[in-house]
């Protein structure tokens, strides 16, 4: 059985597109071009979709991965929570981190950075003294 995950997915050349898309024009018939080029029918579709939408057959470009940071520069988010606190509850920051930054942030993320800064959350204080019984 092929496991099609570990395939690499390729960019196809520049030139086997127009000489597909050529092929088309010339004789319409979308399955015989399919089979003379090896590739998928869907494949054909895509590449004419693409001709009509950007006048063009050049790849469009792959989507960046990765996570987009809430925050860009530790410093500065280290004097802003400085600046900020003291707040009673970590819940209190997000909406001033939100109005600050312009962005939303969720809990776990605020926290996440709060931790990258060296903060931590409050705890309860201990008691110390307990009545003796």
């Amino acid at each position: 059985m092929i496991n099609f995950l570990s395939i690499p997915m390729t960019t196809y050349s520049h030139d086997l597109r127009e000489r597909a898309i050529k092929a088309y024009e010339q004789t319409g018939h979308k399955s015989n071009v399919c089979k003379t080029f090896s590739i998928a029918r869907s494949t054909l579709d895509k590449w004419l979709a693409l001709r009509i939408e950007t006048g063009g057959l050049a790849p469009r470009p792959h989507r960046i991965r990765g996570y987009n940071h809430k925050v860009t520069d530790l410093a500065a988010f280290r004097e802003w929570v400085e600046s900020e606190t003291p707040v009673e509850r970590l819940a209190d920051l997000i909406p001033r981190f939100e109005a600050h930054y312009g962005t939303p942030i969720s809990y776990s993320n605020l926290h996440k950075w709060l931790q990258r800064i060296g903060w931590s959350h409050k705890k309860k204080p201990s008691v110390i003294n307990k009545p003796n019984r």
